[in-house]
C-alpha cells in the first residue's frame, strides 16, 4: 500500500496493486501505516518537477494500511514530524533534525497534510 498527498483533493490518496497494476483505490483524511514502512522519492520524477516547476506525484510512503480510528498506536512513544520538499532535497526529512528519513516503525497521516513518524 502506498500513500501520497493529493494536493487537488486536499486528502491522502491510497494506491495498491489491482490486477497487476498500481491504481488509486481510495482516499482518506487521516490514517496510519505500519510494518515495513519506506519513504520513497523517485528521482526521475523529482527531476521532472525541478525542470518544469509543476507538480507531479513522485514521492510516497509505503507500508501496511491501518485505518484511522481516533486512537494513536499504543506501542509508539514519540511522534516526529516528517516532510518532503523536492526543491530542498531528494529525501523525506525529520523536521526536528533535518536528517533524511528512509524507514519508520509507524506513520500517521494527519488530515491537515502533516506526516508524523515513529522510529
Amino acid at each position: 500500500m502506498k500513500l501520497y498527498r493529493n494536493l487537488t483533493r486536499r486528502t491522502w490518496s491510497i494506491k495498491d496493486r489491482v490486477q497487476g497494476k498500481e491504481k488509486v483505490v481510495g482516499y482518506t483524511q487521516a490514517c496510519y501505516l505500519y510494518n515495513g514502512i519506506k519513504f520513497i522519492v523517485q528521482e526521475a520524477g523529482r527531476q521532472r518537477v525541478l525542470a518544469t516547476r509543476r507538480k507531479f506525484v513522485h514521492a510516497f510512503v509505503s507500508g501496511e494500511f491501518f485505518s484511522f480510528d481516533g486512537y494513536h498506536l499504543h506501542y509508539v512513544d514519540v511522534w516526529t514530524l516528517v516532510s518532503y520538499n523536492p526543491y530542498r532535497g531528494g529525501n523525506f526529512v525529520r523536521q526536528d533534525t533535518h536528517e533524511p528519513v528512509f524507514a519508520a516503525r509507524a506513520v500517521y497521516f494527519h488530515g491537515n497534510g502533516q506526516v508524523w513518524a515513529a522510529f
